[in-house]
Order: structure tokens, then C-alpha cells, then sequence
């Protein structure tokens, strides 16, 4: 909740914004970014490699090459490696954030491979 309402303390401390972008299109990656254990350092990457992936054709997004394709792959794969990266560090741990669960999840009684690991943290 502490992050959700600085989104609001930022846009109004500017004294002006456009609540969309500022605020409303936020505020659902600051709660996943909460829940999955992700440092606030990383939201704006977070912010980012999202909307590559889910805006992949707005122009706004869009990667150097121009290419909606390209844009979402790399959207998917920065994300990808970030939740991997994450999950495999905390494996072990007794952390309770989604990257930390994800990270000692057992399937059949093994561990979750790398692939798994960024399709479910990119979801």
C-alpha cells in the first residue's frame, strides 16, 4: 500500500499530471512489483518491459528497430531473465514473496527449470 499511495505523492508533488500515465497505469505494477518481492529500484524496468509486452504496437514503446515483434521479444526476455535472475537467487530461502515461492516450488517433487520460471514471473 506504501508504494501505491507514493505514486500519488509523486504526481502531486509535481503539482500536475496526466493521472493515466502517472498514476492509474502504475498502479497495478506496483502491486504485482509488491507481491512478487521486487525492489522499488527495479519498478521503473518492471513498468517498462510490461508495457513492451502488452503495448508491443504502440510507438511509444517501441524498440530501436521499430518492429512490434521485436519489441514484445524483448519486453518477454528482459523480463524473463529479471524473474529468473531473482528466483534462482532466493531459492532456499524462506522468503514469502511470489519470486521467492516460485523460486522453491516443486513440481512432482522437482524444482521449477529456468523456462518455467520466466513464463510464470512474466505472467
Amino acid at each position: 500500500m506504501e508504494h501505491r499511495k507514493r505514486l500519488i505523492e509523486v504526481a502531486l508533488a509535481r503539482g500536475e499530471c496526466d493521472f493515466v500515465i502517472d498514476v492509474a497505469a502504475r498502479m497495478p505494477m506496483a502491486f504485482i512489483c509488491e507481491i512478487m518481492g521486487i525492489p522499488r529500484i527495479d519498478w521503473p524496468d518492471m513498468f517498462k518491459w510490461g508495457n513492451m509486452i502488452a503495448g508491443y504496437d504502440d510507438d511509444e514503446y517501441q524498440v530501436e528497430s521499430g518492429s512490434p515483434v521485436d519489441t514484445r521479444q524483448q519486453g518477454t526476455v528482459n523480463l524473463g531473465r529479471y524473474c529468473i535472475k531473482a528466483a534462482l537467487e532466493r531459492r532456499g530461502g524462506d522468503g514469502e514473496d511470489l519470486l521467492s515461492v516460485l523460486g522453491n516450488a516443486r513440481i512432482n517433487g522437482r524444482l521449477l527449470t529456468e523456462r518455467e520460471l520466466a513464463h510464470n514471473g512474466t505472467l
